[in-house]
Protein backbone atom coordinates (compact mmCIF):
# COMPACT_ATOMS: atom_id res chain seq x y z
CA UNK A 1 0.00 0.00 0.00
CA UNK A 2 1.38 3.39 -0.96
CA UNK A 3 0.59 6.55 -2.83
CA UNK A 4 -1.17 4.54 -5.56
CA UNK A 5 -4.00 3.98 -3.05
CA UNK A 6 -4.50 7.72 -2.50
CA UNK A 7 -6.53 9.66 -5.03
CA UNK A 8 -5.18 12.97 -6.24
CA UNK A 9 -8.04 14.45 -4.20
CA UNK A 10 -6.83 12.84 -0.97
CA UNK A 11 -9.53 10.19 -0.74
CA UNK A 12 -8.19 6.74 0.11
CA UNK A 13 -9.14 4.32 -2.67
CA UNK A 14 -8.92 1.38 -0.27
CA UNK A 15 -11.94 2.78 1.58
CA UNK A 16 -14.04 3.16 -1.56
CA UNK A 17 -17.15 0.97 -1.59
CA UNK A 18 -16.93 0.73 -5.40
CA UNK A 19 -13.39 -0.58 -5.28
CA UNK A 20 -14.10 -2.96 -2.40
CA UNK A 21 -17.16 -4.26 -4.24
CA UNK A 22 -19.16 -5.15 -1.12
CA UNK A 23 -22.38 -3.46 -2.24
CA UNK A 24 -21.78 -4.40 -5.85
CA UNK A 25 -21.22 -8.07 -5.05
CA UNK A 26 -24.41 -8.04 -2.98
CA UNK A 27 -26.29 -6.43 -5.87
CA UNK A 28 -24.98 -9.07 -8.24
CA UNK A 29 -26.01 -11.89 -5.90
CA UNK A 30 -29.46 -10.33 -5.44
CA UNK A 31 -29.92 -9.96 -9.17
CA UNK A 32 -28.96 -13.62 -9.80
CA UNK A 33 -31.38 -14.83 -7.12
CA UNK A 34 -34.20 -12.68 -8.49
CA UNK A 35 -33.63 -13.94 -12.03
CA UNK A 36 -33.54 -17.55 -10.85
CA UNK A 37 -36.91 -17.29 -9.12
CA UNK A 38 -38.41 -15.13 -11.91
CA UNK A 39 -38.95 -12.42 -9.32
CA UNK A 40 -40.12 -9.82 -11.84
CA UNK A 41 -43.05 -11.97 -12.99
CA UNK A 42 -43.98 -13.00 -9.46
CA UNK A 43 -43.65 -9.44 -8.14
CA UNK A 44 -45.88 -8.04 -10.88
CA UNK A 45 -48.58 -10.58 -10.06
CA UNK A 46 -48.31 -10.06 -6.29
CA UNK A 47 -48.36 -6.25 -6.66
CA UNK A 48 -52.03 -6.53 -7.61
CA UNK A 49 -52.76 -7.50 -4.00
CA UNK A 50 -53.25 -4.23 -2.07
CA UNK A 51 -50.93 -4.95 0.87
CA UNK A 52 -48.16 -6.07 -1.53
CA UNK A 53 -48.45 -3.12 -3.93
CA UNK A 54 -44.89 -2.07 -2.97
CA UNK A 55 -43.69 -4.94 -5.20
CA UNK A 56 -44.74 -2.90 -8.24
CA UNK A 57 -41.36 -1.17 -7.89
CA UNK A 58 -39.41 -4.40 -8.41
CA UNK A 59 -38.55 -3.76 -12.09
CA UNK A 60 -36.86 -0.49 -11.03
CA UNK A 61 -35.07 -2.32 -8.21
CA UNK A 62 -33.79 -4.96 -10.64
CA UNK A 63 -32.58 -2.31 -13.06
CA UNK A 64 -30.88 -0.37 -10.27
CA UNK A 65 -29.07 -3.43 -8.94
CA UNK A 66 -27.96 -4.25 -12.48
CA UNK A 67 -26.54 -0.76 -12.91
CA UNK A 68 -24.66 -0.99 -9.62
CA UNK A 69 -22.83 -4.09 -10.83
CA UNK A 70 -21.20 -2.13 -13.66
CA UNK A 71 -20.03 0.62 -11.26
CA UNK A 72 -17.14 -1.49 -9.95
CA UNK A 73 -13.89 0.47 -9.95
CA UNK A 74 -11.08 -2.04 -9.40
CA UNK A 75 -8.21 0.43 -9.88
CA UNK A 76 -7.26 3.71 -8.25
CA UNK A 77 -7.31 6.90 -10.31
CA UNK A 78 -3.50 6.77 -10.51
CA UNK A 79 -3.78 3.35 -12.16
CA UNK A 80 -6.42 4.31 -14.71
CA UNK A 81 -9.53 3.78 -12.56
CA UNK A 82 -12.27 6.29 -11.93
CA UNK A 83 -13.50 9.04 -14.23
CA UNK A 84 -10.90 9.71 -16.96
CA UNK A 85 -12.19 13.27 -17.28
CA UNK A 86 -11.89 14.06 -13.54
CA UNK A 87 -10.89 17.71 -13.25
CA UNK A 88 -8.90 16.98 -10.09
CA UNK A 89 -6.79 14.31 -11.77
CA UNK A 90 -6.30 16.42 -14.91
CA UNK A 91 -5.25 19.46 -12.85
CA UNK A 92 -2.72 17.52 -10.75
CA UNK A 93 -1.21 15.85 -13.79
CA UNK A 94 -0.98 19.11 -15.71
CA UNK A 95 0.81 20.72 -12.75
CA UNK A 96 3.00 17.64 -12.11
CA UNK A 97 1.63 17.20 -8.57
CA UNK A 98 1.35 13.90 -6.71
CA UNK A 99 -1.88 15.22 -5.23
CA UNK A 100 -3.80 18.30 -4.18
CA UNK A 101 -1.92 18.34 -0.86
CA UNK A 102 1.03 19.79 -2.79
CA UNK A 103 -1.07 22.75 -3.94
CA UNK A 104 -1.20 25.84 -1.76
CA UNK A 105 -4.82 26.58 -2.67
CA UNK A 106 -6.58 23.26 -2.30
CA UNK A 107 -8.92 24.64 0.39
CA UNK A 108 -10.52 26.98 -2.16
CA UNK A 109 -10.26 24.73 -5.21
CA UNK A 110 -13.36 24.53 -7.37
CA UNK A 111 -12.41 21.08 -8.65
CA UNK A 112 -12.64 19.63 -5.13
CA UNK A 113 -16.16 21.01 -4.64
CA UNK A 114 -17.47 18.20 -6.84
CA UNK A 115 -16.65 15.78 -4.00
CA UNK A 116 -18.76 17.52 -1.34
CA UNK A 117 -22.16 15.94 -2.15
CA UNK A 118 -20.83 12.39 -1.76
CA UNK A 119 -17.93 12.87 0.65
CA UNK A 120 -18.65 15.98 2.66
CA UNK A 121 -15.31 17.48 3.73
CA UNK A 122 -13.42 14.16 3.96
CA UNK A 123 -11.00 15.18 1.23
CA UNK A 124 -10.07 18.39 3.09
CA UNK A 125 -9.35 16.43 6.26
CA UNK A 126 -7.26 13.86 4.40
CA UNK A 127 -5.37 16.48 2.38
CA UNK A 128 -4.51 18.44 5.53
CA UNK A 129 -3.22 15.28 7.23
CA UNK A 130 -1.12 14.28 4.22
CA UNK A 131 0.32 17.79 4.00
CA UNK A 132 1.13 17.88 7.73
CA UNK A 133 2.27 14.29 8.33
CA UNK A 134 3.18 12.78 4.98
CA UNK A 135 1.85 9.86 3.01
CA UNK A 136 3.19 7.05 5.19
CA UNK A 137 1.69 8.44 8.39
CA UNK A 138 -1.60 9.14 6.61
CA UNK A 139 -1.76 5.55 5.35
CA UNK A 140 -1.00 4.20 8.82
CA UNK A 141 -3.75 6.26 10.45
CA UNK A 142 -7.42 7.11 10.07
CA UNK A 143 -8.57 7.84 6.55
CA UNK A 144 -11.85 9.64 5.95
CA UNK A 145 -14.29 8.64 3.22
CA UNK A 146 -17.18 10.87 4.31
CA UNK A 147 -17.33 13.58 6.93
CA UNK A 148 -19.26 16.76 7.59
Amino acid sequence: MGIEEIGYCGLHCGGCPLKAGVVLDGSSDLQKAQRKMEHRTIAEALAAIPFLKVLAGCPVCLETSGNQVVMRCPRSCRSGGGDPSCGIRLCCRARHLDGCWQCGGFQECGHLQSLVPAHGRAHDRNLARIRESGIEEFLAGEKHWHSE
